[in-house]
């Protein structure tokens, strides 16, 4: 199996901020899971985390990166993003995504974890895209609350190595990787990286099935863009940021022929594809 687990270190900026980390990973149960070692004497936790960065060499398909807040440590220790249980339907939502249905099978493996890994991480899946995976903030938590909780007696380590360094480090691969088409996961991303707010009062999840269903009802998929236009931005750097529903409304939509979540990939997908350039389509 091909490894998508990799490590991190995080550099505290005084003994007092990294005890008052250490001290709630080693005594909070609400961190129990997270897999982590401390070197006192330079004020540095070393964390597991994940990322899956393609393999493959030369490969003319659609580069896309889907973006998530953080890891859920549980995933973390079995091997897969989204690999614990209350989070494993959304590997089904994504392979019903006309794109990638080949991928479905892989899903029916007992060793469905590892194979999967594996096929990503190689990058031999038939599919006009490439996708990669890594989340904005790597450390692991099962809330990003608990994150903000952990670091709240390290607000200045807090400020430069998960809010600055994340974003810095996040700048860096998407460059590196010649990534130009980003899906986020969770709404203070889009306005992130994309430079333009979001209504206060916008539900972003009502908001995306409204658009879906008027796309459907009508077979147009610029009915979906025009109620939710905010929700597909370029930045400076000519980076297409998309904001897709939230992995929590994964199962939404029982009675469609397939899940909102799925439609919304779709949308995005089928957009990413109609602006890619022409050498690039498949």
């Amino acid at each position: 199996m091909m490894n998508v687990i990799k490590e991190e270190t995080i550099q505290f900026s005084n003994q007092k901020e990294h005890l008052s980390v250490k001290t709630k990973l080693e005594s909070d149960p609400v961190y129990a899971s997270i897999r982590w070692t401390s070197d006192d004497n330079k004020y540095e936790i070393t964390y597991e985390t994940e990322e899956i960065t393609p393999t493959i060499g030369y490969d003319k398909r659609i580069k896309v990166l889907l973006l998530f807040k953080n890891p859920h440590p549980d995933s973390v220790a079995a091997g897969l993003f989204l690999s614990e249980p209350h989070s494993q339907a959304f590997w089904n939502r994504l392979f019903e995504v006309d794109f990638n249905r080949n991928l479905l099978p892989l899903l029916n493996k007992r060793d469905w974890i590892s194979s999967l890994a594996d096929t990503l991480l190689t990058g031999k899946y038939d599919s006009p895209f490439l996708y990669y995976f890594r989340c904005l903030y790597p450390f692991p938590t099962r809330q990003f609350a608990d994150l903000q909780q952990l670091f709240a007696g390290a607000p200045s380590t807090y400020r430069r190595e998960i809010l600055g360094r994340s974003l810095t480090e996040f700048t860096a691969y998407v460059e590196q990787n010649g990534i130009r088409s980003v899906i986020v996961f969770f709404k203070d991303a889009v306005e992130l990286l994309g430079g333009r707010a979001l209504s206060a009062s916008i539900n972003t999840v009502a908001a995306a099935k409204q658009g879906i269903d008027q796309a459907i009802e009508h077979g147009d998929d610029s009915l979906f863009w025009q109620q939710n236009s905010s929700f597909r931005q370029e930045t400076k750097d000519e980076l297409l940021v998309y904001l897709n529903m939230n992995t929590r409304a994964k199962n939404h939509g029982t009675h469609l022929p397939k899940r909102y979540f799925t439609y919304n990939l779709e949308f995005i997908l089928r957009d990413i594809l109609k602006n890619s350039p022409a050498p690039n389509k498949k």
